[in-house]
């Protein structure tokens, strides 16, 4: 199981803005935040989503093949959060568009990938 997952960023403020809105939509709070890093989740779940600046002071890059998906438990968070992706500069990736019946995947502004599970 899963206890936390961190994603790179070069733009904490920007980043935590961005996942501020996902997480009010996914019924989050934040739980957990430094100079470096903030992290959500649920206080009596023990998972949690952060995004943190790269301790070595270089910058933030994707890892090919990097992902986390995002529980949604109603359609109308996938439709929240997809409309906020495409709001902040994220894309649907082309093969994901193409057939509705599979969760939508995301590339977004920080490197990331987004799937509705």
């Amino acid at each position: 199981m899963i206890d936390y997952v961190t994603v790179g960023t070069n733009d904490l403020a920007r980043s935590t803005a961005f996942y501020d809105e996902i997480a009010r939509v996914l019924g989050h709070a934040r739980m957990f935040e430094t100079e470096r890093m903030v992290a959500w989740g649920t206080p009596e779940k023990t998972a949690m989503m952060g995004v943190i600046t790269p301790l070595d002071g270089e910058p933030a890059t994707g890892g090919n093949g990097s992902m986390f998906g995002l529980r949604c438990e109603r359609e109308e968070q996938v439709h929240a959060i997809y409309d906020h992706v495409l709001a902040n500069g994220g894309k649907v990736r082309p093969d994901r568009a193409a057939r509705p019946s599979t969760p939508p995947i995301f590339a977004i502004p920080t490197a990331t990938s987004c799937s509705r599970t």
